[in-house]
């Protein structure tokens, strides 16, 4: 009898327990399952690399105005000239005007790995003297790395990797030419020596465009950007990405170190949770995502105080680190992640904590109380077999 008086207490005690230990194991899981989170992020860089997403080609830049455009590693870049004259990088041949100009095919620039650079000609109207990089369109898988460098005014590099992409530029008015190492079809004008060809042009009203076909796997463009009061050139929509590059490499070492620009600051944000307060970063801060859900590149925009990219991002994730490398000699700090755990987001939500609470009490005690029934039955049972 003693025995099984000590045996109830044991079973009224787990009773007791069971919720409060079966929260407890629950709560330690929550705690360490990540889920998908929904982050905003806001930062200016000197690099920013990323995979294009999404099933069509998108168009990567919002109409730039320019005062130089440099293109390399392409196939083919296509115009229709009203008027054409050149002359070799030594100014030989200026004014004269070349002939056999193929108007069924137009003039066509072909690289092996040659450049060609595009600039307003000094005989255009004082509202004309700028060049415009009209789009990019990228195609899906290709991979983009973006690199904005100081220099006469903000240049920002753009190296597409991986599709075949396209670059359409509106010149607006008369501009310059000047091909090196390239193969020229449609205009008759030879010059002796290894030399850059320089040419003047204009372009038909109804060809306002030059059109341009990058490499098969890779394309480069470089745009010597006019300033403006805080041009995004992001066009209508966001751009879907599928991986996310903050780091640029040490020269000396060829370590991964932060892209960011120095002191200036960038914000982490959760859109889903706005009592939580932004989470602050700066240089030399590495950010690192794991398992990306749907994922935008929201806004790229020059600023020329940090002489570099203001960079808007925002979709999901389920891992965000934020971690410094290492220092010379020193192991690197283990990076903290930001990413919501499921813990979290049922801490953050009451509504969702309260009834996870209701639904883990419930099933402890109905274990508990279940097992106490299976006892309580077979005492009575083994007492009945007794009695009899």
């Amino acid at each position: 009898m003693a025995a099984d008086h000590a045996r109830k207490g044991f079973l009224m005690l787990i009773g007791f327990l069971a919720p409060s230990v079966l929260v407890g194991i629950v709560v330690a899981v929550a705690m360490s399952f990540h889920t998908v989170t929904e982050v905003a992020i806001s930062f200016n860089t000197s690099r920013l690399a990323f995979e294009m997403g999404g099933s069509d080609p998108k168009t990567l830049l919002n109409s730039p105005n320019c005062d130089s455009i440099t293109l390399s590693k392409f196939e083919s870049i296509s115009l229709f000239p009203q008027v054409l004259t050149a002359s070799d990088s030594r100014g030989r041949g200026r004014g004269l005007v070349c002939k056999s100009i193929a108007s069924d095919h137009g003039v066509k620039f072909e690289g092996n790995d040659g450049f060609v650079t595009f600039q307003p000609s000094i005989e255009a109207e004082q509202d004309h003297r700028v060049i415009k990089l009209d789009s990019i369109q990228v195609r899906p898988g290709s991979r983009v790395v973006l690199e904005a460098t100081e220099e006469r005014r903000p240049t920002l590099n753009i190296h597409i990797y991986g599709q075949q992409s396209s670059a359409l530029i509106s010149p607006g008015g008369p501009f310059t030419i000047e091909a090196t190492s390239c193969r020229i079809s449609g205009v008759d004008c030879t010059l002796d020596g290894d030399h850059s060809l320089v040419f003047t042009a204009q372009l038909m009203k109804a060809e306002p465009l030059i059109k341009a076909r990058g490499k098969e796997r890779s394309f480069v463009v470089s745009a010597s950007i006019v300033p403006e009061r805080s041009p995004s050139f992001i066009p209508r929509g966001v751009i879907p990405i599928t991986t996310i590059d903050l780091t640029s490499q040490d020269p000396l070492t060829g370590a991964p170190t932060s892209a960011l620009s120095d002191g200036i600051g960038g914000t982490l944000s959760y859109p889903g949770y706005p009592e939580l307060k932004p989470e602050p970063f700066e240089a030399p801060d590495i950010l690192t995502f794991e398992g990306l859900g749907t994922f935008y590149l929201e806004e790229i925009r020059i600023d020329e105080a940090a002489k570099g990219m203001a960079i808007r991002l925002r979709g999901q994730a389920r891992v965000i680190r934020i971690g410094q490398p290492a220092a010379a000699g020193t192991a690197a700090a283990p990076a903290r992640d930001y990413g919501l755990t499921l813990f979290d987001v049922l801490w953050k939500d009451r509504r969702l904590g309260v009834w996870f609470g209701i639904i883990v009490w419930i099933a402890g005690t109905t274990i508990a109380g279940y097992k106490l029934f299976k006892e309580v039955r077979r005492v009575r049972t083994a007492g009945n077999g007794n009695g009899g």
